[in-house]
């Protein structure tokens, strides 16, 4: 089923002109219903026109969002978002018009007209708008991609190199998907998004990264327990015996998967420095009116202010307080 939005101000019909929220409001509706929630975080967006239309079968979503708006602004996907419409999808996120800035993971990649990038819709993210964007979404369920790529966050908001090759392959692929995606079967449109997700996972991952067989089965089981972990990183009585025991998982086998798996850290490590990223990211979005030190320090999990103050100078060579002043 295709689903659409369309405002134009300077194309509206006789009568009281909506107010300039109801209009963004509808807009933001639309997308939490039909792509993903995300609510506005800095800046005003005064719109003079608007658009978004989406398509969606089995598990995959095809997306076109539009608008001109005066001024930066920003959209914030957050835990409670994630939790309200339960997308348990990645998403690749091409520029058409203007700059966007995808911001996950502790990393930030800006994208402009001809690029894109890659990200997780069912994780905290951050979009930051430069003014009117024309930006097309494929989304595509998290089971189907951790079923081909080795640890999929990796590839997640890096940069792509542009050229002739696979990745401008990408990019035109999406656009002529998109251009043709309206008028498809729905078993046009789920071969179309195998093999538009295919092509995509591809020119991302290294071909060594391809999984098969047993290496699939770790990987997975790995991605589980990182996202469980993070999912949870509020809860200080969070235990690594928890973890293992919500992925239905034995203990000693989360330990051996992170050792060959994984990326040079323990479970716990892992644990305490996801905790420590999350904290960072709420200072350095946040303000001293906004959020306490102590509200950051229970909301990434930890219980004792003083641990949590060392453990944070330690990792980042910064004092949480001196980070939410912006020093």
């Amino acid at each position: 089923m295709v689903e659409q939005f369309l405002w134009d101000k300077a194309q509206r019909v006789p009568g009281p002109a909506p107010g300039r929220g109801d209009v963004y409001d509808q807009w933001l509706s639309f997308i939490e219903r039909h792509i993903y929630r995300c609510f506005p975080e800095k800046g005003e967006a005064e719109a003079s026109n608007l658009h978004a239309r989406s398509r969606s079968f089995a598990g995959f979503t095809m997306a076109r969002l539009g608008s001109t708006t005066a001024g930066k602004f920003q959209l914030r996907r957050d835990s409670a978002g994630i939790a309200r419409d339960s997308r348990d999808q990645y998403a690749l996120h091409l520029s058409l018009r203007g700059r966007v800035a995808v911001s996950q993971f502790g990393r930030e990649q800006w994208i402009e007209p001809g690029s894109y990038t890659f990200f997780s819709a069912s994780e905290p993210t951050l979009l930051s708008k430069t003014g009117g964007d024309e930006t097309i979404l494929f989304l595509m369920p998290r089971e189907f991609v951790e079923q081909r790529v080795v640890d999929a966050e990796r590839i997640c908001v890096r940069p792509c190199v542009f050229g002739n090759g696979l990745q401008s392959l990408v990019f035109e692929t999406a656009c002529a998907f998109e251009r043709n995606a309206w008028h498809m079967s729905d078993a046009e449109f789920q071969k179309s998004s195998h093999v538009m997700a295919d092509l995509t996972l591809l020119a991302l991952s290294d071909t060594a990264d391809l999984l098969s067989g047993e290496r699939s089965v770790r990987a997975s089981n790995l991605a589980r327990v990182k996202r469980i972990v993070r999912q949870r990183l509020a809860d200080p009585d969070l235990t690594l015996s928890c973890v293992a025991a919500e992925a239905s998982l034995s203990l000693s086998y989360v330990h051996e998967l992170f050792r060959h798996e994984g990326e040079g850290c323990t479970l716990r490590e892992y644990l305490k420095n996801a905790r420590l990223q999350r904290a960072r990211e709420l200072l350095e979005l946040s303000s001293p009116r906004k959020m306490t030190i102590t509200a950051i320090c229970l909301e990434s999990g930890f219980s004792n202010m003083s641990q949590f103050s060392t453990a944070f100078k330690n990792a980042f060579g910064v004092s949480p307080r001196e980070l939410l002043r912006g020093h």
